[in-house]
This record gives structure tokens, C-alpha cells and sequence, in this order.
């Protein structure tokens, strides 16, 4: 069995690199695109409100798909959209 050696500062330069920025940026935008397809549409503000983006925090990029729907928490609590959304990502 083969060993790995971490070493933090580089796995640090990783993971808050612009390489990795673009990997999460593609990421994002498909689970951002399956969470508007999917979302609850009564009037469409819901989907309309769901988005992604990447950003820096501490020494790693994340990629963050959410809602800015004031009833937006409530609409993912009743059905799970961007929960849904996220595990049907098979990148």
C-alpha cells in the first residue's frame, strides 16, 4: 500500500487556489441550475432567488448555493431543494 504525505501549507495552497476556485465554480453552477429547475414554482420568485458562488474562507475556497426568498428557509424546510439539489450532483 502506497503512502501520502500531507504537507499542510501546501494542501492549504490548494485548496484556496484559483485552480480550485474554478473547480468549485463549475460545481456550484450545476447545482445551482438542478436547485432552480426543481424548486417549488407557484410564482417563480423562489427559483428566481436561488444562487451560487464561490469564496475565500480562512485557507480554503467553498462554493455555497443558497436563497435570498425571505421564505425561502421555510419553502427548504417543506421540501428539500437545494438538499436534493446537492445530492443529485454526480460531477
Amino acid at each position: 500500500m502506497a503512502k501520502i504525505r500531507l504537507i499542510p501549507g501546501q494542501v492549504s495552497a490548494v485548496m484556496s487556489s484559483q485552480g480550485m476556485r474554478d473547480f468549485l465554480s463549475g460545481i456550484v453552477e450545476s447545482i445551482t441550475d438542478h436547485a432552480q429547475e426543481t424548486a417549488a414554482r407557484e410564482t417563480g420568485a423562489y427559483a428566481d432567488s436561488i444562487s451560487g458562488y464561490v469564496e475565500q474562507r480562512g485557507d480554503r475556497a467553498v462554493g455555497i448555493v443558497s436563497t435570498i426568498s425571505p421564505y425561502g428557509a421555510k419553502l427548504e424546510a417543506q421540501t428539500g431543494n437545494l438538499a436534493r439539489a446537492l445530492g443529485a450532483y454526480r460531477g
